[in-house]
């Protein structure tokens, strides 16, 4: 079976993984997944068994999809699109058909499907490997039991975040660390921001708790690395501090925090989703959006915590303003490297295969 990526939201990749996970270890399929993959993001399908990678000559970098933002004209066809799709899963003979037909979203739409790429993959496919059963992805199709299922978007991500919860919980996560954190002339502590212009701008990383809790943090003489696409400016300028809006890929992102001291990061976006799926040794400064949104609260860092993974809230500190307290506890965990059993374990990748760069 072969899959594609979502276009739409990165973390709709990580609901893919971990229906891919749930449908091999808890439905007990064996049929083989490989998934159609932007090879930057990749790593975040650490449970397929092959990732089929590709770049584009229309996808510079992830922010050329992000920064995209439909007319209004193109927001009610799409709305259409999706009354008609919620109207024809009604009836169970026109589900499936249902689907396949009408959903779509803005980004996919442009970027994948309109633009030619999706027909110029899978020629290529066809051609390296033969024909192959092909699912083009998005929203309310579950590949854990094969099925679309009701359009339904707060049963969609209440069902996929309990998915992801016991893949973590089970200690399924990708085990991106070393099994123990070699020693550093000084901590270096990654912090993960969220800066978009145009995407979800309310859930953007907020320079009013971060830029005091850094300033704090860099008189224990710690290196901080700034990463995020984009990072958030925090005009400070000091030699242990680094502003780096970055294009590495997702298995580079996650190696780079998994195998810091500590990674610091906002629960609310900017991929925390993917990053919470990884053994890297989290700092949470604010609340998970999962555990307000829902009438029963969902949270992946107490899966992580089930999991016996490290972690840090330092919550009560930010709330309060008390930030030299809050840069003293991480400094403390920073330099206090627990060992997790799990970890340097290596998760079993997936099978590569490399269609190189499409002219679109």
């Amino acid at each position: 079976m072969l899959v594609s990526f979502g276009f739409e939201e990165v973390n709709e990749a990580v609901i893919r993984n971990a229906q891919i996970w749930r449908y091999k270890k808890v439905m007990g399929g064996n049929e083989k997944i490989a998934v159609l993959v932007p090879d930057i993001f990749s790593g975040l399908y650490f449970h397929a068994d092959t990732a089929i990678t590709f770049s584009a000559t229309n996808i510079q970098k992830y922010s050329t999809i992000s920064e995209y933002h439909p007319s209004r004209m193109e927001l009610k066809w799409y709305s259409v699109l999706e009354r008609l799709h919620k109207f024809f899963y009604k009836f169970e003979l026109t589900r499936a058909m249902s689907y396949h037909l009408f959903r779509r979203t803005p980004r996919q739409d442009v970027f994948y499907i309109k633009s030619g790429l999706e027909g110029k993959l899978l020629q290529k496919i066809r051609k390296k490997l033969g024909a192959q059963k092909y699912i083009r992805m998005s929203d309310y199709f579950d590949l854990s039991t094969g099925q679309a299922v009701e359009p339904d978007l707060t049963k969609w991500f209440i069902t996929n975040l309990e998915y992801i919860q016991a893949m973590i919980a089970s200690g399924d996560y990708c085990k991106a660390r070393n099994a123990i954190l070699q020693a550093k002339e000084k901590p270096v502590v990654v912090l993960r921001t969220r800066n978009f212009q145009n995407k979800a701008v309310v859930h953007n990383s907020k320079k009013s708790i971060l830029r005091p809790l850094i300033i704090e943090l860099l008189k224990f003489d710690c290196k901080v690395i700034n990463i995020g696409t984009p990072a958030l400016p925090l005009d400070i300028a000091d030699a242990n501090y680094e502003e780096l809006t970055h294009s590495m890929s997702i298995a580079d992102e996650f190696a780079l925090c998994a195998n810091a001291s500590c990674t610091i990061m906002t629960t609310e976006a900017g991929n925390y989703m993917g990053l919470a799926t990884v053994d890297l040794r989290m700092v949470q400064y604010d609340d998970e959006v999962f555990e307000s949104l829902f009438k029963s609260p969902l949270s992946l860092m107490k899966a992580r915590y089930q999991a016996g993974l490290e972690d840090l809230d330092i919550r009560h500190y930010v709330k309060a303003e008390r930030w030299s307290d809050a840069a003293a506890a991480i400094h403390d965990f920073a330099i206090h490297p627990g060992i997790n059993e799990n970890s340097g374990k290596e998760t079993t990748r997936p099978q590569l295969v490399a269609l190189g760069l499409v002219n679109v």
